[in-house]
């Protein structure tokens, strides 16, 4: 696609390469957008070596941030959800057989 780039073009490749690399970094990004973002961001690095803009070391860290930051919006998201989940669980499964609801417990003796 742009493996032939005149000067200009790739002077405004590496501009839009910059631009996409800033956008990973805003938060709660849907992820429609940040496919969309990648899908670009293939397109303008072909895979051939040579043929086309390469990352620069700031747009690398660019995307290490964004790939930390992903990570961490993650984990704070699933943080919640496991408890959630297993408590969801557990009174289902206690539901169908019978057991005793989570907290009404008493110790035998």
């Amino acid at each position: 696609m742009l493996r032939s780039l005149r000067p200009e073009t790739s002077a405004l490749a590496e501009d839009l390469i910059d631009a996409l690399c800033g956008l990973l970094l805003l938060p709660f990004m849907p992820a429609t957008a940040l496919w969309h973002i990648g899908w670009l961001l293939r397109q303008l690095l072909p895979a051939a070596p040579g043929g086309g803009p390469r990352l620069t070391d700031q747009q690398c860290g660019l995307l290490e941030s964004a790939m930390r930051l992903s990570r961490q919006f993650l984990m704070a998201e699933l943080n919640g959800a496991w408890p959630a989940c297993l408590r969801w669980i557990w009174r289902t499964a206690s539901h169908l057989h019978g057991a005793p609801e989570v907290g009404t417990c008493s110790p035998t003796a």
